[in-house]
């Protein structure tokens, strides 16, 4: 029990603590850069999904990496318990930092509400809409088909993207515009680069038929709210065949809307349950996985490592690395060399 109360004190609470104060300061980061930026935050979208994968990896690996160090090590295969603890403190912090992007999206951004299609063009920096009285005419619907191979040259699936707009009534310059994207796999294992031209197109062809019969009829009834499509939108192929759309009608300027038949309100609360459900199942494993390993024999004279401490030593090991070598060694910089390295055996006669 006592060991037990050593694990939980000197590694499970800290990693508790800090990770969620970390991902309390990046959603605050987020918010407030939002906040005084007043942009729309696809452009932003981007850069701070790496950044919430790049944080837990280097948090996790500089300060809990020696914390674990107070445990006995082991290996699953080819892979040790310390890998697997970086990688699970890592992924409990990764997803609530992604949620984060989604919910200040759904939270900062209100819906706007209005009762026609072309009152939507006064607010260019809003990205959800509510329109009170929207008529749209699927018979002069447009459609725009992307395909996307595989990224590998014997890949056995491909995907199919269809881009549908149609214009709204009463507003000059609004389309309602849908994607529907379905892949495909190869049934007679046969790489895509090797498919005939006349198999793709069949498939292609049945895929394009259920797509168009799916928008005819699309239900103006249940759309909730309509998302504006910005130029960074996230989906592949959209805005593309958004830009396309808009030269084949003659304008350049076009503004999409893309229905949502999801309650606005939900999908911002439904994020954060997310984010800390997903927390509460990787600290669980964590807490297991600290449960059923062994303390190291003289964990006792194990130090706790501060982060400077960390930097310190790498630093240290830097200088190391950097030093010349004596004169023996003819001016040559040397750099650390393990010690049943062939280097070394070399040079010890063996």
């Amino acid at each position: 029990m006592e060991k037990f109360q050593v694990k939980i004190k000197r590694i499970f609470l800290p990693f508790l603590i800090t990770s969620t104060v970390a991902i309390v300061i990046f959603y605050a980061i987020v918010w407030v850069f939002l906040m005084k930026a007043r942009l729309p935050i696809t452009p932003y979208k981007d850069y701070f999904f790496m950044t919430s994968m790049a944080l837990p990896v280097l948090f996790s690996a500089c300060l809990f990496r020696p914390r674990l160090w107070l445990l006995q090590k082991s290996y699953f295969g080819y892979i040790s318990n310390y890998s697997l603890y970086n990688l699970f403190i890592a992924l409990a912090m990764m997803h609530p930092m992604m949620c984060a992007i989604g919910y200040v999206e759904y939270s900062y951004f209100g819906l706007i509400e209005v009762e026609h299609a072309k009152e939507v063009t006064e607010y260019p920096n809003e990205q959800f809409f509510h329109i009170n009285h929207l008529k749209i005419d699927t018979a002069k619907c447009k459609q725009h088909s992307t395909l996307i191979p595989p990224t590998k040259p014997k890949g056995y699936t491909y995907d199919f993207g269809l881009f549908y707009s149609c214009p709204i009534e009463g507003a000059s310059g609004v389309m309602l515009a849908e994607r529907y994207t379905k892949g495909h796999k190869t049934s007679t294992r046969t790489p895509f680069h090797h498919l005939s031209e006349q198999s793709v197109y069949n498939a292609f062809y049945d895929f394009a038929l259920e797509s168009h019969q799916k928008f005819q009829r699309l239900d103006v009834n249940s759309i909730t709210y309509l998302e504006q499509v910005k130029g960074t939108y996230s989906k592949i192929g959209f805005c593309e065949a958004a830009s396309k759309a808009g030269a084949d009608c003659g304008q350049q300027n076009l503004l999409f809307l893309t229905p949502q038949t999801k309650a606005f309100e939900v999908r911002g609360h439904y994020l954060i349950v997310l984010s800390i459900m997903s927390y509460g199942v990787y600290s669980c494993i964590v807490l297991l996985m600290l449960l059923f390993s062994k303390l190291h024999d003289d964990y006792d004279s194990i130090e706790n490592t501060t982060f400077t401490e960390i930097l310190a030593a790498l630093f240290q090991r830097f200088q190391a690395y950097r030093k010349p070598a004596s004169a023996s060694n003819q001016g040559r910089t040397v750099g650390w060399q393990h010690p049943k390295s062939r280097r070394n055996r070399k040079r010890r006669g063996f």
